[in-house]
């Protein structure tokens, strides 16, 4: 018997199977292409984390790349879980897990990615200019990138206060703890007079009005007074940072508006009529001074106070002298009988009682004057009989005939004779009922005389006509008679 060899395969010999070995090279060929994707898929992965996890805080990292695994196994379950291609619902319930799980990858790493750059842009912001932001805003800065993006909405900074580190505001100054109303108040001053404006009288008038205009500290002690404010650390701090929120735009504009104030406005604000120049200086406390000083004087008008009145004597000169010189020219055109120059005047001196009566007495003392009329001495003719100095009235009762002022019927006054105690005799002609010229006398007064012939140059007034209301004459059978004053009866 021959000797017995055992086979590699126990009892069984070898075959061929050509359809196995095909379909075991397929499955193994299949196994190494999952793998190999399997690993391009993983550092596909790996590769994209670690892209953004270079935008992120890194306080997030940890939770960033533990989300980022939940979805890396997820994804791969879909991939390489065989079971889940022939069981459509553990399929979908594996793409619903995958894509939550991408969706709270996304969320932390976006968050994580947009504070972080707020913070930096904070951060190179303060740089340029810290009196932009809050005092602690460095802090905060550093509280930000050192808390979970999760928990920087109420972020606890101790005794009970908290601060949304997430919004941008919270870097940021927000207002002065000074009162700058009560400084400026205190740098005004209390207001008093400073000028008082004087209006001279308008034509026709002589009175000036006087205007008292109050104001506070001028601008150039406001400046100084204001600056000095800024004393103290806080007040500092809080000026330099209004400073830097003051734009140039609004700086020119302020200033602008500065320098436009007219001399009326410094007149009235200082007595002086020049403007005071400010300082800008070089410290943001000096230029918010000086700032705060423009904007107060461009608001702040003048006060005008209780309005008084007072002589203008260059005026009231001038105006007398002119009544004076009228009632010369007055005097001369009645002296004159110059009707054009009488009708100017009467124009000129309507309303005017007082200076019309004064013209009157001024012409009639002329009158007396030129009559060389002394009530304390005898005037004789040379027959013996009492003379009387004779006043000429054709000058003045030139259109009396004409007129007719003195009686019903014209008549023409020729002469006056001073008669003494303070009365006239009036010589007259007139026409009678004959058709022939008559001579008359009337005796009145001085004063009758000087109303009389007033009202004939200026106007109609209470006492004008006094001669013609005296007794006319009266004609009786062919006889004229005349009145007597001294005997009070008609001869």
């Amino acid at each position: 018997m021959r000797g017995y060899y055992p086979q590699p395969y126990g009892n069984i010999y070898s075959a061929a199977t050509p359809i196995l070995d095909n379909t075991v090279r397929t499955l193994q060929a299949e196994e190494y292409a999952r793998t190999q994707q399997a690993r391009a898929f993983s550092s596909q992965m790996d590769s994209e984390l670690a892209r953004q996890l270079g935008n992120v805080k890194n306080v997030d990292i940890p939770d960033i790349v533990d989300a980022w695994n939940k979805y890396k196994t997820a994804k791969s379950a879909i991939y390489f879980n065989p079971t889940l291609a022939n069981n459509p619902r553990a399929y979908a319930q594996a793409q619903i897990e995958a894509n939550q799980a991408l969706g709270d990858y996304m969320q932390r790493t976006s968050a994580s990615r947009q504070h972080r750059d707020m913070l930096l842009n904070i951060r190179n912001a303060y740089e340029k200019n810290h009196n932009l932001f809050a005092d602690n805003a460095l802090d905060l800065y550093s509280r930000g990138m050192n808390t979970k993006t999760s928990d920087i909405m109420n972020y606890d900074m101790g005794g009970g206060k908290t601060v949304d580190l997430a919004n941008p505001n919270s870097y940021l100054w927000q207002g002065p703890n000074t009162n700058w109303a009560d400084l400026i108040k205190k740098a005004a001053g209390t207001p008093s007079v400073k000028y008082s404006e004087i209006t001279p009288p308008k034509e026709g008038e002589f009175t000036n009005t006087i205007t008292p205009y109050s104001y506070g500290a001028s601008p150039g002690e406001f400046y100084q007074n204001f600056l000095g404010s800024l004393g103290t650390h806080a007040a500092a701090n809080d000026a330099a940072k209004e400073m830097a929120r003051i734009t140039p735009e609004a700086i020119n504009a302020m200033a602008s508006r500065y320098m436009a104030l007219g001399p009326a406005y410094w007149m009235r604000a200082t007595g002086q009529p020049n403007p005071q120049p400010i300082p800008w200086g070089n410290t943001p406390q000096e230029q918010f001074a000086a700032y705060k000083t423009m904007e107060h004087a461009v608001n702040t008008v003048p006060s005008a106070g209780k309005i008084s009145f007072e002589d203008n004597k260059g005026a009231l000169a001038a105006y007398k002298n002119k009544l004076v010189q009228d009632r010369q020219e007055a005097v001369q055109a009645l002296r004159a009988g110059d009707q054009r120059r009488l009708a100017l005047l009467k124009e000129g001196f309507k309303g005017k009682p007082k200076l019309q009566d004064q013209t009157i007495n001024d012409w009639f003392q002329s009158v007396k004057d030129d009559a060389g009329y002394d009530p304390n001495e005898s005037h004789l003719y040379a027959t013996g009989e009492k003379a009387a100095p004779e006043i000429d009235l054709t000058p003045y009762m030139a259109d009396a005939e004409k007129s007719g002022e003195f009686s019903d019927k014209p008549i023409a006054p020729t002469s006056a004779e001073f008669i003494g105690n303070g009365k006239i005799q009036l010589n007259y002609q007139y026409l009678g009922t004959d058709q022939q010229q008559h001579e008359g006398k009337k005796i009145i007064t001085e004063q009758q005389f000087k109303l009389d012939v007033g009202s004939r140059v200026f106007g109609k007034s209470k006492a004008a006509g006094v001669m013609k209301e005296a007794h006319p004459p009266i004609t009786q059978n062919g006889f004229v008679y005349h009145y007597n004053e001294t005997t009070g009866k008609y001869e």
